[in-house]
């Protein structure tokens, strides 16, 4: 467990974050069926052509040699659709049932092959498995998973009362497989989008299985027509983790872009198994690891089996011990950004599209209206009651950080601020007013720490962004000295500089996405900043 907090803290604290906000949910694929002897995609094909009802095995045999899996079952499905129409013409004069009974039958064929070798001993097989009971309490708490698999593992393992120790009245899960069912709210659903099959035959199954070329082609067109909303929206407005999943799958491959250009700046986590016999080099999990950010917004997590049960036990640890677990590793439980630039630069743009993280906009209140006004512009009784103003925004903003224990932050500029919109006689004086602010009397409280994300732009883009909010105060000489003064103020600090001049937004939030997620943590002591201002 230790390893994995040391290698993946910032992810953890992040995916922790979500899980308590009930904005993290899980998506498993084929990989968690590897221990319970389901067949893998080829070897259920296979065992499909061997089927005694299919007499497939030589179509399989001379079709793998020049075509893929989906195309194969497709080729097995209309050989065996054929004959047994021309079966039950015989019988039947109902062009509608006969189709019914073919499919029937065929699920059936699919559902004896895909069982054959689990039904055995399978609690004793999930119950050995090596993380899959982790995730009971996840699935339990965040109420929502998504499982690409035909089969019922996931129902299966939270109806016995032995593993699953949540307080409920009634069934365990719900399982659907339509997007248009509504949800119950209190009860975890397990949505299977290729379609379900439960080991027990008598239970509610799906009609259509999406397993051959022609099902995969038609969910892919689903998906670009809206059928497939539920999922996008998940995509775009929550977190996932993905468990067990190759990305193979067409589908999910075109809902993560769609899901990236309508929520740049929302990221997911993906596990890329490893093992002793799957060794990857350095420069092999960098180039996935960085595929895969830049294509769909995933962050990889390299993890073998004993790896994968620690993440979900460290996902739903109490707080007192994560924080024990953090201090012995040595890593942070807490990130804070501030993001920091001149006025019209796009800070609060950028800010919202970062809603996976915990968000602290620029004022805590709604703002006086002599804010919207130059520095330059104020008269004195109005410069002395906004800098009253803005001091206890920032202490209010300062002690909510100072509260918080864990997760990722990102705030809408930092203490320093303010000091850029005086003259530079007045430096001194305004550090000491917002030290005096931030620690009042004997608190003793002190500017929390944090790296500094600094936007920029041109003076022709920052009056253009202003103009749009209607801001035509500010003039070409007071915009530049901002930006000045913002470079001096944090001249002295580390930096992550972004320049987001002629830059679509959803690029700029994605650099910024990456000093976030993938780049190292750089606090600065803004506190013992603003002190060395003071005494200037």
């Amino acid at each position: 467990m230790e390893n994995v907090l040391k290698n993946y803290p910032k992810a953890i604290v992040h995916l922790r974050q979500q899980f308590q906000n009930c904005r993290l949910s899980l998506v498993f694929g084929a990989g968690i069926s590897r221990e319970l002897h389901f067949p893998n995609w080829d070897e259920l094909v296979e065992g499909i052509a061997s089927h005694t009802e299919i007499d497939g095995k030589e179509i399989y045999e001379n079709a793998k040699k020049w075509s893929n899996t989906t195309s194969i079952t497709q080729l097995l499905f209309q050989h065996f659709k054929g004959r047994r129409l021309e079966e039950l013409e015989k019988t039947h004069n109902s062009i509608a049932y006969r189709e019914k009974r073919v499919l029937a039958e065929w699920r059936e064929v699919v559902h004896e092959v895909l069982y054959k070798n689990a039904e055995a001993e399978r609690k004793n097989n999930i119950g050995t498995h090596a993380y899959l009971k982790e995730f009971i309490p996840l699935i339990n708490h965040t109420k929502f998973a998504v499982n690409y698999n035909f089969d019922d593992t996931l129902e299966y393992m939270l109806s016995q009362n032995e593993w699953n120790r949540a307080p409920r009245k009634g069934r365990a899960y719900q399982a659907v497989w339509n997007s248009h069912v509504q949800y119950q709210e209190t009860t975890p659903v397990i949505y299977h989008p290729n379609g379900f099959l439960p080991g027990d035959k008598n239970l509610q199954q799906s009609e259509n299985l999406v397993f051959s070329e022609d099902t995969f082609s038609d969910q892919l067109i689903e998906s670009m027509s809206g059928r497939l909303a539920s999922l996008l929206h998940l995509f775009t407005k929550k977190t996932c983790l993905f468990v067990g999943l190759s990305l193979d799958d067409h589908t999910l491959k075109h809902l993560l872009r769609q899901a990236l250009t309508i929520s740049p700046g929302n990221y997911h986590y993906y596990i890329r198994y490893t093992n002793e016999k799957k060794t990857l080099t350095a420069s092999e999990k960098r180039a996935i690891f960085n595929s895969n950010f830049e294509v769909f917004n995933l962050i990889t997590l390299f993890l073998n089996s004993a790896e994968v049960s620690a993440l979900a036990q460290l996902i739903e640890l109490e707080k007192e011990n994560f924080k024990r677990r953090a201090a012995i590793a040595g890593v942070n439980t807490k990130y804070n950004y501030y993001l920091v630039g001149a006025v019209g630069v796009g800070k609060s743009t950028v800010l919202n599209h970062f809603g996976s993280l915990r968000l602290y906009e620029e004022w805590m209140e709604e703002r006086p209206s002599a804010l919207a006004k130059p520095s330059s512009q104020l008269t004195m009784p109005e410069k002395e009651m906004v800098d009253k103003w803005v001091n206890s925004q920032f202490y209010q903003k300062n002690v909510a950080l100072l509260e918080t224990t864990e997760g990722i932050q990102l705030i809408d500029r930092s203490p320093l601020d303010p000091i850029t919109f005086t003259q530079q006689n007045e430096t001194g004086a305004r550090a000491q007013s917002m030290i005096s602010a931030i620690s009042p009397g004997r608190s003793e409280y002190k500017i929390e720490s944090g790296q500094i994300v600094l936007l920029m732009a041109s003076i022709v883009e920052v009056k253009s962004r202003l103009l749009s909010k209607r801001k035509m105060n500010w003039d070409d000489n007071t915009l530049e000295g901002l930006q000045k003064r913002t470079l001096d103020i944090y001249g002295e600090c580390p930096t992550s500089a972004i320049d987001n001049t002629g830059r679509p937004i959803e690029h700029v939030v994605r650099a910024i996405a990456k000093k976030i997620f993938v780049e190292e943590y750089l606090p600065v002591d803004l506190h013992q900043r603003l002190l060395n201002i003071a005494e200037l």
